[in-house]
């Protein structure tokens, strides 16, 4: 259990830098931060401001960084799950959302690949329901979906691994106002939902764009420097 005052993910003095053309450039910088249960972080920045990296090491899947990174409690690493922003790459263009989101449930410990196949077609067809999106989807390619569609699809799948932390990088930068306003709203239904069961997901948001922060987040950081400064 998660103590809603403690953090579920903390990060300390962290430090990441990259090696470019023989030199070494700084991105994060001492940086700390503190993800409460069920709040809305959010993050802008400029391009090349480390906002993407930033995510990474959020999620775990940056380990080159100085510093500390502590997970509440006995939480597995697969309790903060990312969203990227290209949704097509985020697929095996090859396989279909069946056999995708079928991998993170079987991954999430709710049903292995030797369940049986309707009750595993139960569950995804309920994820991706969840997500406003028709269960026939399943059987198509990440390439016969528009932008939203995979988007919403890969929420999906970050859902099922059941997680206390949601990291969306630029979550919908590449879709027209229409679907934006869509994805956003899933994602507040989405957290309310969680909120109202008792198991509630915190969401990091990272855009640089303050509208789509101010439409969804209760605190809104920026990234400058290699460190995180609070908005008024």
């Amino acid at each position: 259990m998660i103590s809603q005052g403690s953090p579920v993910v903390e990060l300390r003095g962290i430090s990441r830098s990259y090696r470019w053309r023989g030199t070494v450039r700084s991105v994060l910088n001492d940086l700390d931060c503190t993800i409460l249960p069920g709040t809305v972080t959010g993050i802008q920045g400029t391009s090349g401001t480390g906002k993407t990296t930033l995510a990474r090491v959020l999620a775990g899947l940056d380990r080159s960084f100085s510093g500390a990174r502590w997970l509440a409690g006995d939480l597995p690493d697969a309790a903060v799950q990312m969203v990227f922003q290209d949704s097509l790459q985020a697929f095996n263009p090859r396989l279909s959302l069946e056999i995708s989101l079928g991998e993170a449930l079987a991954a999430s410990g709710q049903l292995s690949w030797l369940g049986s196949r309707r009750e595993r077609k139960v569950l995804l067809s309920r994820a991706i329901a969840q997500v406003g999106l028709e269960p026939s989807l399943l059987q198509r390619t990440p390439g016969r979906l528009s932008g939203g569609q995979r988007q919403r699809a890969a929420i999906a799948r970050a859902l099922l691994m059941n997680p206390a932390v949601l990291v969306l990088d630029e979550p919908v930068a590449a879709l027209d106002l229409s679907i934006q306003a869509r994805i956003l709203n899933l994602l507040q239904r989405l957290r309310e939902e969680r909120l109202q069961e008792a198991r509630p997901i915190a969401l990091v948001v990272i855009s640089h764009d303050p509208a789509v922060l101010r439409h969804l987040c209760g605190e809104i950081y920026s990234l400058q420097e290699g460190k995180l400064w609070r908005e008024e």
